[in-house]
């Protein structure tokens, strides 16, 4: 039969092997809503598949999904600068961000609108609070869950192109789980240069925390 000639073949997607749809690896468990569903490449899919894709793994409440930066109170030079910075992250897709100041402060409002934002740029953007994180984590690595379900979950969240992590403060996790976080966020630091990561506390970072900047 007939050919396409070389030069006129297109590469195969990186991000879905060419095959144009693609699986929630976070959907470990029956009980995820994406469990067995399979979504548009967001990468090499049309618009409205991507969209459709995005829309379904920001981990948003339907509330949250509807914040916006527009909405953020310019009150001081910090509020200012973490807009900024916020901004910054949506429009350029990498960076290392952390987000911190006392209880009230509208942090968890900043940071998920940033994801809101990305959503709305039809970036693929994640919002995990660090408890639900750790759970996320502490199924996956469950021993009847295999080897092969925790290496696609942690491969998920450090290819992310974008990823915020709120409730830091409340990083009080076995050994294990200081483990994993720890990794995760070195992976993460690592590819600053191509991928955004926002740790969102309520204490000022310091060094040996994952969302030291």
């Amino acid at each position: 039969g007939l050919q396409t000639p070389a030069s006129e073949r297109k590469a195969a997607c990186a991000y879905c092997g060419g095959k144009n749809w693609i699986s929630d690896i976070q959907a470990a468990s029956q009980s995820h809503p994406n469990f067995g569903k399979l979504f548009p490449c967001p990468v090499c899919s049309a618009p409205e598949r991507q969209r459709r894709y995005v829309e379904s793994v920001h981990n948003l409440s339907e509330a949250e999904r509807e914040r916006s930066f527009r909405e953020w109170k310019l009150l001081d030079s910090e509020r200012t600068q973490a807009l900024e910075a916020a901004k910054r992250i949506v429009e350029l897709k990498w960076g290392w961000l952390t987000l911190w100041g006392e209880y009230g402060a509208g942090k968890t409002y900043l940071a998920t609108a940033i994801v809101a934002e990305c959503a709305r740029v039809l970036t693929p953007a994640r919002y995990w609070t660090m408890e639900a994180l750790l759970d996320h984590l502490r199924h996956a690595y469950s021993p009847n869950r295999g080897e092969q379900a925790y290496s696609n979950l942690v491969s998920d969240l450090v290819e992310c192109p974008v990823l915020v992590v709120d409730e830091c403060a409340a990083f009080n996790p076995p050994p294990w789980a200081a483990a994993k976080v720890g990794q995760l966020a070195g992976e993460r630091y690592r590819r600053a240069s191509e991928a955004a990561t926002v740790w969102v506390t309520n204490a000022e970072p310091k060094v040996g925390n994952p969302a030291a900047a």
